[in-house]
C-alpha cells in the first residue's frame, strides 16, 4: 500500500494561524490499487509477486520453479541445463507458470 502525506511550508501560507489551518484541512486518504511502476520498490514488488505465483507450482514444476526462483533478475532469466531437451521443458513449464499467474 501506498501512503501520499501533503506536506507544507508554513512561511508561505496567508495569515492565518498554522495551529488554525492543520484544523481546518480536511485530510482525505487515497490508496492506490494497482502499483505503481517506477518508484523505489517496484522491483521488490514484482519479485515478490513472481515468488508468490512459484510457490503454487513447487511441486508441479519442481525444476522450472527451481530455475526462476534462483535464475530470475527482474524480468531477465540466466540459466542454462544439461541437455536440449530438458532446456525446453523448463523453458515450456515455466512460460505455462507465467501464463497461468498471468
Amino acid at each position: 500500500m501506498l501512503w501520499i502525506i501533503i506536506v507544507w511550508d508554513y512561511s508561505f501560507t496567508p495569515s492565518q494561524h498554522s495551529d488554525d489551518l492543520v484544523e481546518s484541512y480536511k485530510f482525505q486518504v487515497y490508496r492506490f490499487k494497482r502499483v505503481m511502476f517506477g518508484v523505489n520498490v517496484s522491483p521488490f514488488l514484482l519479485s515478490a509477486t513472481i515468488k508468490h505465483h512459484i510457490e503454487k507450482y513447487r511441486e508441479q514444476y519442481p525444476a522450472a520453479t527451481e530455475m526462476l526462483d534462483t535464475c530470475l533478475y527482474v524480468d531477465d532469466v540466466i540459466s542454462g541445463a544439461d541437455d536440449i531437451s530438458q532446456a525446453l521443458k523448463i523453458s515450456k513449464d515455466a512460460d505455462t507458470i507465467m501464463k497461468n499467474a498471468s
